[in-house]
């Protein structure tokens, strides 16, 4: 793509340099160089960028269409009696079909709480189309350097991991073990060939991170007693999409970016990208303390009605793995009552190709400010007795 075409897609969607940086996550300088042809986009940026023009270029087309539908409309408009009369019959087939409808409806909200559905055609397990469009979203959410970690979880079987560096290889993995296996990826960013010299089978450990570019929240709902290696029924994962919504409003509300909410099968995650977080000897056991810090204080957000309907799963530690959005959860026995579910991108169910991420520095910021914790004093402390032995 060239600088000119990446001025013309800015200007075709309406937006500023700084508003068209911040979509992208990166500064508006480096848009600025773009532009002018002084710097050119990653390989990743790049296919954001013509998914982009892909999607102006749909619209366009779109209205179009519409356009010229409406000129035809316009030139038929001596519509006789037979017309009207038959216009008449459609309007009555329209409110009758509106109100079974709508008595369907009913039906469902009844089924799920304060009319939260988890249901939704378009991420239906058998959708590989849109499976590859949610799992190419969340590779690229997380913005690592290095080849990403896949956990395979095989129902029957030792676990697979193995490392993937492209955008492409991710999603073909993903797809070949989807229904057969749990997957998942590493959270954290770790350093390149770290598999090298781990026997087989072994992942990643908090020595082999070295970057975090996002933390999660994981909301977990609660199943009936007798059913913690179930999945969840939709009345119970109601609550967690409820939990979420609140939860990211009151994170908003306290002036930091919203965060990406993401279904992960039996739980609602929300997704806060961060600018890129160097782990380095002596942050190692200190950052996850800070990430423990956030996680407590979205415990402590949660209304009382929600405590005993959901929890929020602790997983601040650096080597943590998480669910790849878009793959199908395999948990326990696939009933009609507790059935396996394609995870997905709550904010745009059928098109996820727009979320990108929107680091928030003032989250960045606020995690580093969080209350000093007692292993972190003692490493500095540590570092301290270090400098005076020299």
């Amino acid at each position: 793509m060239k600088n000119q075409d990446i001025r013309t897609l800015r200007k075709d969607l309406g937006l500023s340099q700084k508003k068209f940086s911040e979509r992208l996550g990166v500064s508006r300088r480096t848009v600025a160089y773009w532009e002018k042809g002084k710097k050119q986009p990653n390989k990743r940026k790049l296919e954001i960028l013509t998914r982009m023009r892909e999607k102006v270029n749909r619209d366009e087309n779109v209205n179009r269409e519409n356009v010229n539908r409406d000129e035809n409309v316009n030139r038929d408009e001596n519509v006789n009696r037979e017309n009207v009369n038959r216009e008449n019959v459609n309007r009555e087939n329209v409110n009758r079909e509106n109100v079974n409808r709508e008595n369907r409806e009913n039906v469902n909200r009844d089924r799920s709480v304060d009319n939260l559905s988890v249901s939704n055609p378009s991420v239906s397990n058998n959708n590989v189309r849109i499976k590859k469009e949610h799992i190419r979203a969340t590779y690229n959410f997380l913005e690592h350097q290095t080849p990403v970690e896949l956990r395979i979880f095989p129902k029957n079987g030792y676990p697979i991991v193995e490392t993937v560096d492209t955008e492409q290889a991710f999603i073909e993995a993903c797809i070949r073990w989807d229904g057969k296996a749990q997957i998942y990826c590493g959270l954290r960013e770790r350093r390149a060939g770290f598999l090298d010299l781990k026997p087989k089978g072994k992942g990643g450990d908090a020595a082999d991170i070295v970057a975090v570019t996002m933390t999660v929240v994981d909301i977990d709902a609660k199943r009936a007693e007798g059913f913690a290696k179930q999945a969840t029924t939709d009345e119970e994962i109601a609550y967690a999409f409820k939990a979420s919504e609140q939860l990211a409003q009151w994170h908003q509300d306290r002036g930091f970016l919203r965060p990406a909410r993401a279904m992960s099968g039996n739980g609602v995650q929300l997704w806060f990208p961060i600018p890129r977080w160097e782990v380095t000897d002596l942050t190692r056991t200190t950052i996850p303390e800070y990430l423990r810090a956030f996680e407590q204080e979205c415990r402590d957000a949660l209304p009382l009605e929600l405590s005993d309907k959901v929890e929020i799963d602790s997983i601040h530690d650096l080597p943590r793995i998480i669910k790849v959005i878009g793959t199908t959860s395999v948990k326990g026995d696939d009933t009609p009552e507790r059935p396996h579910r394609m995870s997905y991108w709550i904010d745009d169910e059928r098109s996820p190709n727009h979320i990108g991420r929107q680091e928030d520095l003032k989250l960045l910021e606020h995690l580093k400010t969080a209350k000093q914790s007692q292993p972190e004093l003692k490493a500095q402390a540590g570092i301290k007795t270090a400098q005076k032995k020299k």
